[in-house]
């Protein structure tokens, strides 16, 4: 006697497809935004160390630093020795990184809380979102002239300000503001933040501590930074003054100091 076979009948087929397309949903987007936050910083910790080793190769091979800005470029005139007069930051960095000046009129646009570099050299983030981006060789009203240097693997280091950089020194009390952005125009173009976003807190030097100073406002403290490995983003702020660049954000500082 033939036994009879037994087999899945089709709503159980679909069933086990469901609970299959569920998990699916689940889990794919978490696997891709946790491999798309590693990737982010590990090119924060690269473009960070690159940054850091270009400024102090300025320092040790070309006895130049970007707090030498000012002193360098009001040396003009027939008198004025021809390496001096080439060394603004842009040159420092033409000079110490394989990188590309986009010299063309261009427009780099990112979201988030934006920073405002105050007049005392300290920084503050901007109270909402905001879109808006870095014009290079721009002109006319409202236009931001800034300076975007192109690194070969495609991150940008972006200056929003690039008579700053031409003209006036990165001092400690007075430093420079730069966006870099590890992936270049690619998605998602937005500024790190803290997992609480109200503890991401901006630079503050104090001088009287000699240290950097992570501050919600003027005067209180930002609260502890931790960071979602699926929302590292993409660009985040460091400043420089002489030979030193600092994260802006203790947001930055959290995913260039941890070793997870």
């Amino acid at each position: 006697m033939l036994k009879q076979k037994q087999a899945f009948t089709m709503a159980e087929i679909l069933i086990a497809m469901t609970i299959i397309g569920v998990i699916a949903a689940i889990t794919i987007p978490q696997i891709l935004g946790n491999t798309s936050g590693r990737a982010n910083k590990l090119m924060i910790q690269k473009t960070y160390a690159v940054l850091s080793q270009a400024l102090r190769i300025g320092q040790s091979k070309l006895d130049y630093n970007t707090s030498d800005v000012d002193r360098i470029v009001n040396k003009t005139g027939a008198g004025a020795p021809a390496i001096e007069l080439q060394l603004s930051i842009e040159n420092l960095l033409k000079k110490t990184m394989d990188i590309e000046y986009l010299d063309t009129k261009t427009t780099h646009a990112f979201s988030g809380k934006l920073l405002t570099l105050k007049d005392d050299g300290t920084l503050e983030r901007a109270s909402a979102d905001s879109a808006t981006g870095i014009t290079v060789n721009g002109s006319g009203a409202g236009d931001k002239r800034g300076a975007i240097f192109e690194t070969r693997e495609g991150a940008y280091y972006i200056f929003p300000d690039k008579a700053k950089i031409d003209a006036e020194a990165c001092t400690k009390d007075n430093p420079c503001l730069v966006y870099i952005d590890v992936n270049g125009p690619e998605a998602p173009n937005m500024l790190v933040t803290c997992s609480t976003e109200s503890n991401t807190g901006y630079y503050k030097w104090d001088s009287t501590d000699q240290k950097v100073k992570y501050m919600k406002n003027s005067t209180t403290e930002a609260g502890t930074c931790a960071i979602d490995g699926m929302k590292i983003n993409d660009v985040y702020p460091v400043i420089i003054y002489g030979s030193t660049v600092v994260p802006a954000l203790n947001a930055a500082d959290v995913i260039l100091t941890s070793h997870e």
